[in-house]
């Protein structure tokens, strides 16, 4: 079978981007931002406490502040600082001439181990709390937490026993790394056992047509078969 993809081309980056290993996953927060006014009809105004209105100023200030105060850096990631990101907007209304009563949005957080996930939430709670939102009542609720599990040292049996098993079957030197979405090498990480996360990619999660490389699957099983080997 011919794969659909050619092989990727060393010098656009491939080798040295996507054959790493991960020794550690950020903390990953998903909030719902819920924040409730009064719906009426947009040709009253003075009636209304447009929610939409005030759940952007919040999500602004929001996203103007938690970047600078959780402005930390860790050479282990890529990218090495915490992203936190608005993504998903619920449907507010139906049409165009209502002024929505409720408004809910979604910010995506993938925090550096360095930080605590108690602390962002608190934060955004006292945002919440200032007397230039007190015609609302606005709701932060954490739908999906994991919080970072301990980083597996450099130095561990299981780290180097990859790296030769990568140099032995593929012949590619890799780099260490962590990351910003889950691992199954978490679970590990979390019961006290040291875990390594090792794929080929082509870094195309969540983009049009996402793929995978047969040959990607192939060569890292492989690797994996030599590991149980040894």
């Amino acid at each position: 079978m011919q794969e659909e993809y050619p092989e990727a081309n060393p010098e656009a980056g491939y080798e040295t981007r996507f054959r790493c290993y991960k020794l550690g996953e950020k903390g990953s927060l998903w909030l719902r931002i819920m924040v409730n006014g009064k719906q009426v009809h947009a040709s009253t105004p003075d009636d209304e406490v447009n929610s939409y209105r005030y759940a952007i100023k919040f999500l602004g200030e929001a996203d103007e502040f938690l970047p600078n105060k959780y402005s930390g850096k860790n050479p282990l990631f890529e990218p090495s600082y915490s992203t936190l990101e608005m993504t998903k907007h619920d449907k507010n209304v139906d049409s165009v001439n209502i002024v929505p009563g409720t408004d809910v949005s979604y910010i995506d957080c993938r925090v550096l181990p360095e930080y605590n996930l108690d602390d962002i939430l608190d934060d955004l709670r006292s945002i919440a709390k200032s007397d230039k939102y007190g015609k609302v009542r606005i709701e932060i609720e954490q739908f999906k937490r994991e919080d970072a599990a301990q980083i597996t040292s450099p130095d561990s049996e299981i780290v180097k026993l990859i790296e030769s098993a990568v140099i032995d079957i593929r012949h590619i030197t890799t780099k260490k790394s962590g990351i910003g979405g889950g691992t199954c090498a978490a679970f590990a990480r979390r019961a006290g056992m040291d875990a390594v996360a090792w794929s080929t990619s082509a870094e195309v999660a969540h983009q049009p047509n996402k793929y995978a490389r047969i040959s990607d699957i192939i060569n890292d099983a492989k690797v994996l078969t030599y590991i149980c080997l040894e």
